[in-house]
């Protein structure tokens, strides 16, 4: 039978983490729905964004990090890690289209539109993800209290 303590560091720092996006995702939400930024302002708020994501994930993906812990104690989590190291791939791809959709924003209904749908689409895949990620412990531990009835 493992241990799973949830009281390890890893887990806080992406508990932290987790909740540090979702507070820029919020205030990015606000900002497009106020639709008085201009071009260089959501530039400069999606660059950061999209930072602290690629930080989020090189902490989740790095060898000792949140992923390579939860292994480490239910090594049949293997699949589901490995689904979502392959929606970071796809977080960045859109990260990359958003920064570029936001580096090209001209201000017009239209542009705002396109805007908004792309941030809605990653919003809920990314709440979703996280979500999955979150339950990984919870999974572990879980199954290791049933293996100690």
């Amino acid at each position: 039978m493992t241990k799973i303590d949830l009281n390890r560091g890893t887990d806080h720092e992406i508990a932290d983490e987790h909740d540090e996006l979702r507070r820029l995702l919020q205030q990015f939400q606000r900002l497009l729905a106020a639709r008085n930024a201009d071009r260089h302002e959501l530039t400069i708020r999606m660059t950061g964004l999209a930072n602290l994501i690629e930080s989020h994930f090189g902490h989740e993906e790095e060898e000792g990090g949140y992923f390579s812990e939860v292994l480490a104690e239910a090594p049949r989590l293997q699949q589901k890690i490995d689904i979502l190291r392959q929606q970071h791939a796809e977080f960045r791809t859109t990260l990359d289209q958003f920064r570029a959709l936001s580096r090209v924003h001209r201000g017009s209904p239209r542009c705002w539109q396109a805007l908004e749908q792309l941030f809605y689409y990653f919003l809920g895949e990314f709440l979703e993800h996280e979500r999955m990620e979150n339950g990984l412990v919870q999974e572990a531990y879980e199954r290791d209290l049933g293996d100690s009835e």
